[in-house]
């Protein structure tokens, strides 16, 4: 070849190199070739690139179900009253509402890639990781040197030293030596001695021993979350929660050793201060008091002033603080009227100035089966069992062999007590101002004001007098710890079946017709936003329930046809057991059934009448003689349900209340009323033609729908809910007649009360059996008392003497017992 040829050949052999399918031979030939893919799978990317991905594989895009799909959300029962605008705001998280639920007994799914040794042994794993590392300081030195027990016991050494014969030779030095030397025992057999290794100890045999009786004991993780994160503020937290059970502390103080919380100290009667048990639970955080801070009808300073000065010393520490505003056990499942005895120290302790704040943390635990039994016995009038380690060692082991069910903890909002404080002495200012204005309402005038009173009893610890004032806002502090805990109480399904064996179906009901009415109740009580502690199908739930009630309180028959039958045990006494279950329930429905029962007074009308009748016709009332009427119901049963608080007004309950029943065709509006309903009140108010607007507002007329069979079973359903109260309220209300010849006796008073309730169930003349409960005859002699219709004294004003019962001294005393009996018996007929 020529070198043109050469040059030619040389040029077609470029140019062949260049085309991207070539693949050279020589030291370059991976480079080319890599070039060479680089270059095709650009071209292929361009033709995916034009396709549509998402239809084709969406599944490798994104996921079918997303994980925040997979988080459900519950309304949140527990936040605080709004009159705590900047607790409400503050303390708070942004998954508060998150329903996410921990069975703290589940130990083993809260390990982390645990090994296989940790995997055989979780429980003890899991209590060897819990962090017990915190500080407990020994405040005794401090307690006895302080100020106020030391003028304490030089106060009580001087009124003691007063009392003494001069023939008995003693110096006033020594008898102050002497109280000196009893306010050290005093301390001793009162304060805690926590030891860390001990709860981490009693922490794993808890997982041990609580396994076995109980299912499971849920908490929401995100209010533990919020509580966790107050304690790092250094503030002092006051956990405040409903008693049942001497569970309650055991769980409590379990709960926050689980969450690496510091254990609080908690207030116990000292009836539980028996041998062993006693020095366990003083390591746990106990520390015990008197039931009776006062003996021999004396008020003991030196006790008091230890008491509260130990108190206010494990504020200053920043340690938590644990007591029930109760005082006792519920031995009807309601929760008790509150007593802000130990309340008072918190409040008294920031209004000296010695905390800047506390947090108050208000606890509900809903037990679907009660450890310690039923209280029975207690409400037919049997005295309280003393506590002892025998009994004690003889109930655990009879615990053990029983199943118990599942255990809910909630732990709603938590608010400030500085905020509290502020907000009370603000109202209370506003509302003095207002009550300059406001004439004072004629005599005979049916209204709660002139049938009622607020009582007043001493609620404070403080060794000096405590004015008006301190004893309202410390009343009102515990009444908003209570009615916060009921907000957000659980219904467990034990709850929701005693209550309809005592309501729907007395005298029992099948399977499926249990069913039918369990589902409605479900929904309604999730219309009123309370939450449940169970989930599944009613037909499983249902003989679930009843298993755990046992057969002393509801019975399973079978029909002819093979269905299951359950039929409730209304006898006494074990109806108490069916009520204690169904209590939490009927505070859910309280105050529709007041204005049920307002409505059968105010219209005239009996549900028997109307059942008797061929042609019914709807009843009409007047509105404010609806609302006058449920005033004073609320008023009467406030000892049994707190249905509203200081900051609310009591009209604006009633009527959310009433709302509910226009809802449910209960009651009737008119037309122009419901149309003014569709714009906000502060619009209405705009157009207000003043006291002429309100005068026909208040006496528009209300239709009672009792021409339909369906609003007939709803009259019937609010009645049998109050029905037990009303007929115990009706009986204690006629056996205040027996006044009217002499005083007698306050004990005598009630035990001859309590026989003249059980006689008349024994003769088949009450309708509720449960009426008899001696709680609830307590709780209608304190609204007997509270409306001033009785009153009691020491005669001779010697507190050593028996306390005598006698008729209030008005003109119209009788007149208005009389106008009460008449109202019990209208909502009973």
């Amino acid at each position: 070849m020529n070198k043109e040829q050469l040059d030619a050949l040389s040029k077609v052999h470029e140019k062949w190199e260049k085309k991207p399918g070539y693949y050279k031979q020589g030291p370059d030939a991976a480079s080319s070739r890599q070039s060479s893919k680089s270059h095709s799978k650009k071209k292929s990317q361009a033709k995916i690139d034009t396709l549509n991905i998402d239809s084709i594989a969406n599944f490798k895009v994104s996921p079918i179900i997303k994980a925040e799909s997979l988080v459900s959300y519950c309304t949140y029962m527990g936040f605080c009253c709004p009159c705590f605008p900047q607790s409400r705001r503050d303390l708070t998280s942004e998954n508060l509402s998150q329903l996410s639920l921990q069975n703290v007994l589940d130990a083993k799914s809260e390990l982390r890639n645990p090994s296989r040794l940790e995997e055989t042994f979780p429980c003890l794993t899991y209590s060897l990781q819990r962090r017990t590392f915190h500080q407990y300081p020994d405040v005794t030195l401090r307690v006895l040197i302080s100020s106020r027990v030391q003028d304490a016991v030089q106060q009580y050494a001087e009124s003691t030293f007063s009392t003494i014969p001069e023939a008995v030779q003693c110096s006033l030095e020594k008898v102050v030596k002497d109280e000196s030397d009893r306010a050290k025992h005093i301390f001793k057999n009162m304060k805690a001695c926590i030891s860390n290794k001990v709860i981490r100890f009693v922490g794993w045999s808890l997982f041990k021993f609580l396994g076995l009786i109980l299912r499971s004991v849920q908490v929401h993780r995100s209010q533990l979350q919020l509580i966790e994160s107050l304690e790092k503020k250094g503030i002092p937290i006051i956990y405040l929660p409903l008693h049942k059970s001497h569970l309650d502390y055991v769980i409590i103080t379990w709960i926050m050793w689980i969450h690496n919380m510091r254990v609080p100290h908690v207030a116990a009667g000292n009836n539980l201060n028996i041998p062993l048990l006693g020095s366990v639970l003083r390591a746990l955080g106990g520390f015990f008091i008197r039931r009776k801070l006062d003996q021999n009808g004396r008020k003991d300073l030196v006790y008091r002033a230890v008491l509260q000065s130990y108190m206010q010393e494990l504020l200053l520490e920043g340690q938590s603080l644990e007591f029930f505003v109760e005082g006792g056990r519920s031995r009807s499942g309601k929760a008790l009227y509150p007593k802000g005895g130990l309340l008072s120290v918190v409040v008294d302790a920031y209004l000296q100035g010695k905390i800047q704040d506390a947090y108050i943390v208000p606890i509900s635990i809903s037990y679907e089966k009660l450890v310690e039994g039923d209280f029975t016995a207690e409400q037919m009038g049997s005295p309280k069992q003393r506590e002892n380690i025998w009994c004690t060692l003889c109930a655990l082991l009879q615990v053990l062999c029983g199943d118990y069910g599942h255990v809910r903890v909630e732990f709603p909002q938590p608010f400030s007590a500085k905020e509290f404080i502020q907000s009370f002495n603000f109202n209370n200012s506003v509302a003095l101002q207002a009550s300059l204005t406001v004439p004072p309402m004629p005599d005979g005038t049916m209204t709660p004001s002139s049938l009622s009173s607020s009582l007043s009893s001493n609620t404070s610890l403080c060794t000096l007098n405590v004015n008006k004032e301190n004893r309202e806002l410390v009343q009102s502090l515990a009444e908003h710890v209570i009615y916060s805990c009921v907000c957000s109480t659980v219904m467990m399904s034990t709850n929701l079946l005693a209550f309809l064996l005592l309501t729907k179906h007395r005298e029992g009901a099948d399977l499926n017709t249990l069913s039918a009415s369990f589902k409605d109740l479900i929904n309604q009580v999730r219309i009123r936003n309370r939450d449940l502690g169970f989930s599944g199908k009613t037909e499983n739930i249902i003989p679930y329930a009843a298993t755990l009630l046992g057969d002393n309180f509801v019975r399973r028959l079978h029909t002819k046809d093979g269905e299951l039958f359950f039929k409730p045990v209304v006898d006494l006494p074990a109806v108490f057991g069916l009520s204690y279950y169904s209590a939490p329930v009927t505070c859910v429905f309280a105050m529709e059934s007041i204005i049920v029962g307002a409505c059968f007074y105010i219209g005239q009308f009996s549900l028997t009448d109307l059942d008797s009748s061929i042609h019914r016709l709807d009843t009409y009332i007047k509105r404010e003689e609806l609302f006058q009427t449920a005033r004073v119901l609320c008023k009467l049963f406030k000892f049994e349900y707190i249905l509203s608080l200081n900051c609310m007004e009591i009209d604006d309950v009633i009527t959310d209340a009433y709302d509910v029943l226009v809802m449910r065709e209960i009651l009737q509006i008119p037309t122009l009323e419901v149309s003014n309903r569709l714009y906000p009140r502060k619009v209405l108010d705009i157009y207000s033609l003043g006291d002429e607007e309100d005068f026909a507002y208040a006496n528009e007329r209300l239709m009672i729908n009792t021409s339909s069979d369906e609003c007939i079973e709803k009259l019937y359903f609010y009645q049998r809910i109050m029905l037990p109260l009303c007929e115990a309220y009706l009986v204690a209300a006629n056996h205040v007649k027996t006044l009217f010849e002499r005083n007698i006796p306050e004990d005598e008073f009630i035990s001859t009360l309590h026989n003249a309730a059980k006689d008349r169930v024994a003769k088949k003349l009450v309708k509720c059996s449960e009426s008899a409960a001696l709680d609830t005859l307590k709780n209608a002699m304190k609204a007997l008392y509270d409306f001033q219709l009785i009153t009691s004294f020491h005669p001779d004003g010697d507190k050593d003497q028996t306390k005598l019962i006698c008729l209030n001294n008005e003109n119209n005393v009788k007149q208005r017992l009389f106008d009460l009996i008449d109202l019990l018996e209208h909502m009973r007929e």
